[in-house]
């Protein structure tokens, strides 16, 4: 828990730029984190980012977003 924790001032820091090239993996990472520690609202937010983004995440983000949905 604790290093989930550390790890979201770092996944922060890349999703300041969206050009970065792992902003899709950061915003994935986080959604996730955010998710198991119930905070559904913001992981949502977040899911919904990379299925607008299209990229190679968005078919993650859509099945946990309907996992999210079903709890």
């Amino acid at each position: 828990e604790g290093q989930k924790d550390a790890a979201i001032p770092h996944l922060d820091t890349i999703l300041k730029k969206k050009s970065n090239p792992y902003y899709d993996l950061a915003l994935w990472q986080k959604a996730i984190i955010l998710a198991e520690k119930k905070q559904t609202t913001e992981a949502r937010t977040l899911l919904n980012e990379l299925v607008d983004r299209g990229g190679n995440l968005k078919n993650n983000a859509l099945q946990k977003l309907e996992e999210l949905n079903k709890d």
